[in-house]
């Protein structure tokens, strides 16, 4: 049985809309038309609207954020923990959101009427479901805890969103600053510093060297900036494919882990996302070393992947958890101490969901200690600016007086 998305004109002679479980799509225009209703559209739901087809280079379900994702999961969660079946949760969940996430949650409940269990029907969809939640919720429907396994999987995209709310929210100052003092800086080297050339050329006296170089620059601007936005733009383009090069980006990743301040915050977030991720895992019945194998994707530095990759290796050698993270030398000692204590007592599970707690607060610390040097050293750059620019326009005022 399948779900079809329909727009009909009704026996009272308004418009209407909604869904239709039919075997076909002609039992689905039987049945509507039944009911005394002109068809005016009628699709499968979860196919692809009007926009995606006209702009076939757009990735379906683009526009599903993680926030998105995060919410559709508690959603499901939720009903499921009510005793709602997962076939009417995801309809109600499709009929409660609109656009991508209807249609997507749509074209899941298809699947899932079809036969395929929920990871299964999430595989089709990896734009928006990742590795950890397809192997989180198998996992789940294999033990039988979906339901909990969905909630917890929706608490961690949400931190995750949180996080990055954080960083945003903490270089939108900085920023805007910076935009603001470029257009000021602009503003008076196109306005203001120019007007000082007709002076100083009916005197015949030369311009002072900090004011004759921004001319200079000014001018350079003024003549060249469709080629100078150009070149940017290409500049950009090709720094980020070196980048995406995987001996720059590793060296850029061991730079980073260098720096004290950025280690301590790339380290610990990155910690807090493997305990909270491995909790999940584990307490999904999943085994330790795919659970391993799947925190390897989570760090998004490559020293730190290669580091979750060597404790697995470990692991699968027969070494314990504990010894395997200690042996990285890259992991806080909360981190592998929790761990041990976990393994001693059996409780691993509920010891990587306390450490994920406490990392996540130490994380959100170092991330406002970042933030807070950010701001005066925004400050500070753009300090200079303007006062290079101010310089270059008050030098050749005070040598006016000598003229006149």
């Amino acid at each position: 049985m399948a779900t079809y998305h329909y727009s009909v004109i009704n026996q009272g002679g308004s418009s209407d809309s909604g869904v239709i479980d039919a075997e076909s799509e002609q039992q689905a225009r039987q049945e509507l038309r039944s009911r005394g209703m002109t068809i005016l559209k009628l699709r499968p739901a979860g196919t692809l609207d009007r926009w995606d087809e006209i702009w076939p280079f757009r990735k379906p379900y683009q526009s599903v954020s993680r926030k998105n994702v995060a919410a559709v999961l508690f959603q499901l969660g939720t009903m499921l923990k009510a005793g709602v079946t997962l076939e009417q949760a995801l309809k109600y969940t499709a009929i409660n959101n609109k656009s991508a996430i209807s249609r997507l949650c749509y074209d899941i409940r298809s699947r899932v009427l079809e036969g395929e269990s929920l990871a299964a029907a999430l595989t089709h969809h990896k734009t928006v479901a990742n590795t950890l939640v397809i192997s989180s919720i198998r996992a789940g429907e294999q033990s039988g805890s979906l339901d909990t396994i969905l909630i917890s999987l929706s608490e961690y995209l949400m931190n995750l969103e949180r996080t990055l709310r954080t960083v945003k929210s903490a270089l939108t100052y900085p920023m805007i600053l910076l935009t603001v003092a470029v257009a000021v800086v602009m503003l008076l080297m196109i306005n203001i510093v120019p007007g000082f050339v007709e002076v100083f050329d009916q005197n015949e006296q030369p311009l002072p060297p900090l004011t004759l170089s921004v001319l200079q620059l000014t001018l350079l601007i003024q003549e060249y900036w469709i080629l100078m936005l150009v070149s940017l733009a290409g500049a950009v383009a090709i720094f980020s494919r070196i980048l995406k090069r995987k001996n720059v980006s590793q060296a850029l990743d061991r730079l980073v882990l260098k720096i004290p301040l950025l280690r301590s915050v790339v380290v610990i977030r990155s910690t807090q996302h493997i305990a909270y991720t491995l909790y999940i895992l584990t307490h999904s019945g999943v085994h330790l070393i795919e659970a391993l194998r799947i925190c390897s994707e989570i760090p998004t530095n490559s020293e730190l992947q290669r580091a979750v990759r060597q404790a697995g290796n470990a692991v699968e050698q027969g070494k314990s958890l504990g010894v395997a993270f200690s042996q990285t030398s890259v992991f806080p000692p909360l981190f592998v101490q929790f761990i041990e204590s976990g393994e001693a007592s059996g409780q691993l599970d509920a010891m990587l969901k306390q450490t994920a707690g406490l990392l996540d607060d130490e994380a959100n610390s170092r991330l406002a200690t970042l933030a807070a040097m950010a701001e005066p050293l925004a400050l500070l750059l753009v300090a200079a600016i303007v006062f290079t620019v101010v310089m270059a326009v008050l030098q050749p005022i005070f040598q006016m007086n000598t003229l006149f």
